[in-house]
């Protein structure tokens, strides 16, 4: 009864919480934080599932994140979610973070005329669509 009810309330099955998977995890290179880490088992000890933030640096975020599943998996975590969170400005994600923002400026543009040119009337969209096989 007891180990249904610690599964119920998510508990922690690691006997020193976290701070040994953390510790693990802070020894990867490019790791500079670990946080709102949480370890909880599904349906039972062995069936280990874990959640974190990582806050990472350098150009290899793919072959960090890679590298904290297969410790994860090491240590008995089955599935796990890795938020990776990009420091420093050499970072691979922080050149993707700013490619995403240039995309989205680029799109609120063209919004913006397609709005005019529909609001003037120089853009319409035609009633039917003819194709060859349709005379």
């Amino acid at each position: 009864i007891k180990s249904s009810a610690e599964i119920l309330v998510f508990s922690n099955p690691i006997p020193d919480g976290n701070d040994g998977v953390a510790a693990a995890l802070l020894q990867l290179p490019n790791v500079l934080r670990v946080e709102a880490l949480k370890v909880w088992q599904l349906d039972s000890p062995m069936s280990l599932i874990a959640s974190c933030q990582l806050a990472v640096e350098g150009a290899d975020t793919n072959g960090t994140l890679r590298d904290a599943h297969a410790l994860l998996a090491r240590l008995g975590i089955q599935e796990a979610t890795i938020e990776v969170e990009c420091e420093g400005t050499a970072s691979e994600c922080r050149r993707l973070q700013e490619a995403n923002q240039a995309l989205r400026e680029d799109i609120q543009a063209l919004n913006k005329v397609i709005g005019e040119m529909v609001e003037s009337k120089n853009f319409q969209q035609p009633n039917s669509w003819q194709f060859e096989h349709d005379e």
